[in-house]
């Protein structure tokens, strides 16, 4: 993982702005979460974002009630605010919150590993069948794994935020983020410039191993 304090150090450094004369934290922020919207929209195709979201009915309703059991308030305080207790969840009908990082769907079983299959979002799903509709998974069962692909999501704090990304990272995120900080390129241009810099970190995966059919065979 790389923290925004050490890919901050590093983009200065490498600007020769350790002064903080040329550029503001608030520029190499944005510089930051636009290098990473590249990056999002680079990997979005192959399996390098590629996360597990496991769903519980039963254990998340337990976590629901302890929660909803820890709630107090005085009764000698009036003027105090009531806590507003959490509902159950049921995945048919209320569903459950996508994950914040969410980006794409790959594929969702049930908790015995068989597939489910899209429904018709005017209706609950059925027992074989989910649906996603205003950022809510619905499933026709209580157990549900998810697969799906992640978004690397923006830094709102350059001295505690971080990159869910490995070490080997940080001089390609730096040398993108010099780039915006002083050419300010085009979105052609960027794209291009990504592209070069990553294929050298993680290759593109997908369907790597996939035989491709020669042009001259029917």
């Amino acid at each position: 993982m790389i923290t925004a304090k050490s890919l901050k150090q590093l983009i200065r450094y490498k600007l020769g702005d350790n002064n903080e004369v040329q550029y503001s934290d608030y520029d190499i922020l944005q510089a930051i979460n636009e290098v990473l919207r590249y990056v999002n929209q680079y990997y979005i195709n192959s399996d390098f974002l590629e996360k597990v979201q496991h769903y519980r009915q039963d254990e998340m309703n337990a976590e629901i009630d302890e929660y909803n059991a820890s709630l107090s308030t005085d009764p000698s305080d009036e003027t105090a605010e009531k806590p507003t207790p959490k509902e159950h969840i049921d995945m048919p009908i209320t569903g459950v919150d996508l994950p914040e990082d969410f980006l794409t769907l790959v594929r969702i079983v049930d908790g015995h590993g068989r597939d489910l299959h899209p429904g018709d979002a005017i209706r609950p799903p059925r027992w074989d069948e989910y649906k996603i509709f205003r950022n809510k998974l619905y499933a026709g069962v209580k157990d549900v794994d998810m697969l799906y692909n992640a978004a690397f999501l923006s830094i709102t704090d350059l001295d505690t935020g971080t990159v869910e990304l490995p070490a080997v990272f940080l001089d390609a995120l730096c040398k993108l983020s010099c780039m915006v900080l002083t050419q300010t390129p085009d979105g052609d241009t960027m794209q291009q410039a990504v592209e070069a810099a990553l294929a050298n970190v993680v290759p593109m995966r997908k369907y790597a191993n996939t035989e491709k059919r020669m042009p001259f065979i029917c």
